[in-house]
Formats: C-alpha cells, structure tokens, sequence
C-alpha cells in the first residue's frame, strides 16, 4: 500500500484530482464577444516574449473577484483539486454556458513572484503556440490575472478544456478502501496501448517543436470521454516546468541542468543533479542532460505504472539515503528483474520489452519518442 501511495502522492500543480500534493513554469486575443465588460477600457495588461496577460484590480477595475469573474463570463462550480499552489474548478462559461475547467495559480500576495510568473507565462506561450494544432494538447481559451489589493493575493486563472474521464490516475482508480485509502487497478494492454500511443503522439509532437515536457506523469494526463463514439482521447497538460530546447551554432544540443519535475518519474541523470542540489552530494560525475530523452524515461515510467499500479523505482522519504538508494537501483537496471515479474499471460513480450528500452539509464541507448512509435508494440493491431 505504501507504494501506491507514493503513486498518489506524485501530484502536481494542475490537480486534475483532489489529492494533495506536494511542489513540483502571438499574443493573446480575448475570444470574439459582444459583451461590453469584455473590452474594459479599465482592463490593464502585462506584455512579455510576446504573451499578453490581461489584469484585473481589485477594487480598481471591479468591487469584488466574483464581479470580475462575472464580467468575463465565468463561473466557477466545485472544486476538481487543489495542490501547493493553486486549485482547479469546472467552470460554467455563462455566455454559451458550456462546462471547462478552470485553473488558479496563486502568484503572490502584496508582491509578485518572479519565478511563479515566468512559470505561468511559459506555460500559456506553450499552449498558446501549440493551440488546435495537436489532438493530444491541452486546448486553453482563456487567462487573466487578477490582483485582489483588498486581500493582497494575486492569481491567474487559465481556461481550458474540461477532462470529463479526470487523469490516467483517477481511471485506474476504483474505490476507497475502509480504511481510506485508495486502491488502483491495472490498466489491460489494449487500454494501456490507447493511452500510451496517443501519450507518446503528443510528446512527440512537442518535441519535434522543440519542447520538451519536463513534468510528464500520469496526473498530466488527461482523458476526454466521447459516449456518443465510445472513444476516449488523451491531452498532455501542465506545461508549468516545460521549456524550449536549444541548441548552438554547430546545431549541437544544449543539454539542461536543472533538476525539475516529480522525483519518482525523474531519469537517473535528473536524479543525479536532484541528490547535488539539494544534499550537495555527488554522485559520479555531475552532468547536464538531455530533456527529450528524461521525457523519455518518464513516459516508461508512466507506462509501467499503468500495468503494475505502482512504480519502478521509488523513495518514501526525500532524504539522502533513500533517494541515493533509489537511484542505484536505476544505473543497476534492476528493471529487468521487476519487468520479468510482469505477468506474459495478460501483457506481451513486446509490452515489456518497450518498457526496458524506455527505462535504460544508459540516455543513449533510450528510445526517442519517434523510435517508441516505430516500436513493435504500438504497430500491433490492439488484440
């Protein structure tokens, strides 16, 4: 049970579920609307890189948040989640009155937070550069700040499609123990395949743009329940950490250095410069990595949780010790012995050949998600 816990604790910031989590970054035209409150001339705006965040005082513009929220034709429902910095909502949109999801990100109180902002302001230039372009990207619609002086608390809120199926996570998830704790159950190889080839078609459509992901895991995947075509379609959300790739002159990679992301789906050498930062301990030599492959890595991590309900590699305390431990049994390939336990009667070889190859430690031995589509597996017909 401590396992899936760990699982579940593995949350992030779009809270698509009510876990609790712990911590984990063109211009904008408002949508077509007659609605005079919509064009404000008391509206105040913040341009940066080319995103444009519309913001709203409080008193200033309007008397309340509510009168705010209401003048841009939005009402927010019950909570879906909350998390360390901020709280998802189904939102109603009054003018057309269809359901979304509404996202709040608390960016500070009196003053604002450089980082949380540039986190913010990443996240929507990725949305906004990736909007209708992909099936399997998060569609957003809307945002706007608003900065309430009366509580000094500012926030920005982010409209986007409403996942009715919630995360991968929450369709594993099939009750409450008495206990209270959750249970999980394993996905089938041909529901596991569906969501992981549409995963891994929307990683690689980032990619192949440049981006990479850097928070991928199963909270970030979400899944549109059509009942009329009885289909379901997966969108990657949570751009929050995600950042351009770059490279030199001499068209070389420049490889990251930051050790972001939720440890457990972190690649070894994400682990590696984890255990340096916080402990100021080296393990080896300290290197920069390459973003697409820890993507990589993570998408088989995803996977693997999907089949066995817990994952590969896990620490339960953040301490030293045990996430030095854990990354031993990374650079050790323990996998091959936890894969060879994967039941051959209800998952293929192919299935758990494709999870060792995303799961080397070895970056250049790692499938790219272009080679993880080519992979035997996904080009089987689903049985």
């Amino acid at each position: 049970m401590s396992v899936i816990l760990s699982i579940i604790r593995c949350c992030c910031p779009c809270f698509y579920q009510k876990d609790k989590q712990k911590p984990t970054k063109k211009v904008h035209k408002m949508e077509e609307s007659t609605d005079a409150s919509n064009c404000s001339e008391s509206k105040t705006s913040i341009t940066n890189d080319g995103i444009e965040i519309p913001e709203f005082v409080i008193p200033d513009n309007y008397q309340t948040v509510e009168e705010c929220l209401n003048a841009n034709n939005m009402k927010l429902l019950d909570v879906l989640g909350e998390g360390a910095f901020g709280s998802v909502y189904r939102m109603e949109d009054t003018k057309n009155h269809e359901i979304k999801a509404c996202k709040t990100l608390k960016i500070g109180g009196k003053h604002r937070s450089n980082q949380l902002y540039e986190n913010i302001r990443s996240e929507l230039r990725i949305m906004i550069d990736c909007k209708d372009k992909h099936k399997n990207i998060i569609k957003v619609y809307d945002w706007f700040i608003i900065r309430d002086t009366n509580m000094d608390l500012q926030k920005c809120y982010i409209t986007m499609d409403l996942a009715n199926g919630g995360t991968v996570l929450n369709m594993m998830n099939t009750g409450v123990r008495k206990t209270g704790q959750k249970y999980l159950k394993k996905l089938n190889e041909n529901k596991a395949k569906h969501y992981f080839r549409q995963t891994t078609e929307g990683l690689d459509f980032l990619h192949s743009n440049q981006i990479a992901h850097k928070d991928l895991k199963l909270q970030n995947i979400l899944v549109f329940i059509d009942n009329n075509n009885n289909t379901e379609t997966i969108k990657l959300t949570d751009f929050g950490l995600s950042g351009k790739r770059f490279s030199n002159k001499r068209k070389q990679i420049l490889k990251d250095k930051e050790d972001v992301g939720t440890l457990e789906y972190m690649s070894p050498q994400v682990v590696k410069l984890y255990i340096y930062n916080q402990f100021n301990h080296k393990v080896g030599k300290i290197k920069e990595y390459d973003s697409f492959k820890a993507d990589c890595w993570a998408l088989g991590v995803c996977l693997y949780v999907m089949i066995c309900i817990q994952l590969p590699f896990t620490c339960i305390e953040t301490n030293l010790e045990s996430v030095t431990k854990m990354h031993a049994e990374m650079v050790n390939r323990n996998i091959k012995n936890k894969v060879s336990k994967i039941s051959s009667t209800n998952y293929s070889n192919d299935c758990r050949d494709l999870i060792l190859q995303l799961l080397e430690p070895d970056p250049s031995l790692r499938l790219t998600t272009k080679l993880v589509l080519k992979h035997k597996w996904l080009l089987e017909k689903d049985s």
